[in-house]
């Protein structure tokens, strides 16, 4: 199952906060385990304020985006995801369109009014270790559609979980839970 460059689609789960309605987009997938990005989830913090706790000077920062969620894991580190690919200090291609990149010249470049054409900014990452994420795919604890740079930068958050889920072929007229079972 090839899921680089998919979106991870959360089944409704009130009881998780962390992954209820979240939309994850797989930044890295092999043997040893599975990473993305909750692109859906916005937080309180924008991008001058990541800017300010780094130090980095941003007089007239042009794109003030807000920072979102990632994922639980290592939630102090940044993570911008971006195209087109243009290579800073640690830059990695996700597709021939989409990047990602962790290292403070990207941050400079955005507050020197440089940055990528589109670009976000998560704090946290979701990671899995080995085949976990695949169980829990087959256990229909999530859905997997194709991502579209229309919904990573140019779609609001708020609609981002719907548009998702059409891309996996489920319209919104379906009501969703958080029980699944096989036939």
């Amino acid at each position: 199952m090839e899921l680089i460059n998919q979106l991870l689609i959360a089944l409704p789960r009130p009881s998780d906060p962390t992954f209820n309605r979240a939309v994850i987009y797989i930044i890295h997938h092999d043997r040893f385990g599975t990473a993305g990005l909750i692109i859906n989830h916005p937080t309180h913090s924008r991008v001058s304020d990541i800017m300010t706790h780094m130090e980095i000077e941003h007089d007239g920062i042009e794109q003030d985006g807000v920072v979102l969620d990632g994922g639980p894991t290592d939630s102090q580190r940044g993570f911008v995801l971006h195209s087109p690919v243009n290579y800073w200090q640690t830059t990695a291609s996700i597709s021939q369109h989409i990047a990602l990149t962790t290292s403070q010249d990207m941050m400079a470049a955005i507050a020197g009014n440089e940055p990528p054409e589109n670009y976000l900014l998560t704090l946290g990452h979701c990671r899995w270790h080995g085949d976990k994420l695949e169980k829990e795919i087959r256990n229909n604890h999530w859905l997997v559609a194709p991502s579209t740079r229309e919904l990573l930068f140019r779609t609001p958050y708020s609609e981002r979980y719907q548009k998702a889920l059409r891309l996996a072929g489920v319209h919104s007229s379906i009501s969703l839970t958080e029980f699944a079972g096989h036939a």
